[in-house]
């Protein structure tokens, strides 16, 4: 019995790490302004001065408790679609759209789960809320994304001026997924989700450009 615990838990651990399977029913449900930028609970504090859109998308999984069980990491990708209605694994350098995450109306879904006792502030349910079955959560986009690489002054300081997306003048499609990791799932991602041009520019006409 003892020679067969390492390989035991072994197995247990795999069929743990298999628990966790990628998110196929991933679907846009609406692109909205929202004024100044001032999220619901759980919305990114940072860009309460910039405008942009706020995107919602739905699964029948909840993403949250995926996140508390199988999130090391948990982060959106979003990039031009170019063309596709697929993104694969893109490279950790590749120009993004915005730079932020998903939330729901409990908070950042990166979060969810972690802290501990010994610090309730952290806390954060591991439980999404279902509306008709399924779940919601959205993504805030900036109107503009500044480019990775930004030129430096002559003191050494980074220059915020290369921008790489102006959702006011790029009328590019939008494709985002979602996409988590951890040592026994390895990578797990949700299907893309493509948000139309159309979409974004109807949401920012019906908001004054600043």
């Amino acid at each position: 019995m003892t020679r067969c615990a390492p390989f035991l838990m072994y197995a247990a651990l795999v069929l743990l790490g298999g628990c966790a399977t990628n998110i196929s029913d991933m679907r846009l449900e609406s692109v909205r302004t929202v004024p100044g930028m001032r999220f619901p609970t759980g919305g990114p504090a940072q860009n309460a001065d910039s405008d942009g859109v706020v995107v919602e998308f739905s699964s029948k999984r909840d993403l949250r408790r995926q996140v508390a069980r199988f999130g090391i990491s948990f982060f959106a990708v979003v990039e031009r679609c170019e063309g596709r209605i697929h993104i694969d694994h893109s490279a950790w350098d590749a120009e993004r759209v915005g730079h932020e995450g998903f939330f729901d109306e409990l908070g950042e879904l990166a979060q969810a789960g972690r802290g501990s006792a010994a610090d309730p502030r952290h806390l954060e349910p591991a439980f999404g809320v279902p509306r008709n079955g399924r779940f919601f959560f959205q993504l805030a986009i900036p109107s503009l994304t500044y480019a990775r690489r930004q030129p430096i002054d002559s003191a050494g300081f980074v220059v915020r001026s290369v921008i790489s997306h102006d959702l006011r003048r790029n009328s590019d499609d939008l494709c985002a997924f979602a996409r988590g990791w951890d040592p026994l799932q390895g990578v797990w991602r949700s299907n893309t989700v493509v948000i139309p041009f159309e979409a974004i520019r109807e949401a920012l006409h019906s908001s004054p450009a600043p």
